[in-house]
């Protein structure tokens, strides 16, 4: 099994779409009347959820005349939150189909599929002409690329001269590796961290100048305690939540991460480059 078979099994598996709307509508919510913050709590699947992604978009100066691409864009929630509180229309590509398709489904539900659509798409081969796009996001997807050098290329042939790539990804500190399963890998075979100065490095080769880095390690953690104590205060895990993706194992794979954030194994990075 190849590299991209084996990540989008680690995400898709069937009933997927199924789950998530019986989840919201476990929830208490109106599949009839959805708004697209309604979902936050699943579709946003990285550390510091929607108050956080909704800083990061801010870093891209959207609106109705940018064209996003969203790589990795998993069950919809950023491309969806650019649409709805940025008016910037989207576009979301994922090895995974079962996500593909629940993106889809999640996004007509909220009355978005006209600015929002989603692909099957490897980012090492983006089905999209050059310089189609003006921004591109990258959220929580580069520790799944053993090629971010491919994938960052394409990036770059598909966006306008001056255009912006912002990525959030948990990177290495050092030598030292998370312990196993995390929730992005099950193992360390399926995991391809790299550190802030390689994505650097890459970047640069791609064509891209950085013109921002942050650390949010410190928001990740309290991202963690948060959800924790709120399980603890309610006796378990709400009714909807990233946890009805990943199932019985999510406790554990959230644990692994908290801790090596807390140990300085990982770091949450932002990095916003420019198109050169």
């Amino acid at each position: 099994m190849g590299v991209a078979e084996q990540v989008a099994g680690h995400y898709g598996r069937p009933g997927l779409e199924q789950d998530v709307l019986t989840a919201v509508a476990e929830a208490g919510l109106d599949l009839d009347h959805l708004r697209p913050l309604d979902l936050a709590e699943i579709d946003e699947f990285h550390l510091g959820g929607l108050e956080t992604m909704r800083s990061l978009l801010a870093e891209l100066d959207l609106g109705p005349g940018r064209r996003l691409l969203d790589v990795g864009s998993g069950i919809g929630g950023p491309a969806r939150l650019a649409a709805a509180e940025f008016g910037c229309p989207a576009t979301g590509v994922d090895l995974t189909p079962e996500f593909v398709e629940t993106a889809r489904t999640l996004t007509r539900l909220v009355g978005l599929e006209d600015q929002v659509v989603f692909e099957t798409a490897d980012a090492a081969a983006l089905p999209f002409a050059e310089g189609a796009f003006d921004r591109a996001t990258m959220i929580h997807v580069g520790m799944n690329l053993p090629d971010k050098a491919s994938v960052f290329a394409e990036v770059r042939r598909v966006l306008e001269p001056d255009g912006l790539f912002l990525i959030f990804d948990q990177m290495l500190t050092g030598d030292a590796e998370p312990d196993y399963p995390v929730p992005w890998a099950a193992e360390a075979s399926a995991s391809f961290l790299e550190t802030p100065a390689r994505y650097r490095e890459l970047l640069g080769e791609a064509g891209f100048t950085v013109d921002l880095e942050r650390d949010l390690t410190h928001e990740g953690v309290a991202f963690f305690e948060r959800m924790r104590a709120e399980a603890d205060a309610a006796g378990g895990p709400p009714a909807l939540g990233l946890h009805v993706m990943f199932g019985a194992e999510w406790p554990q794979r959230v644990a692994h991460d908290a801790a090596a954030l807390v140990q300085g194994v990982l770091t949450a990075n932002v990095v916003v480059a420019r198109a050169t």
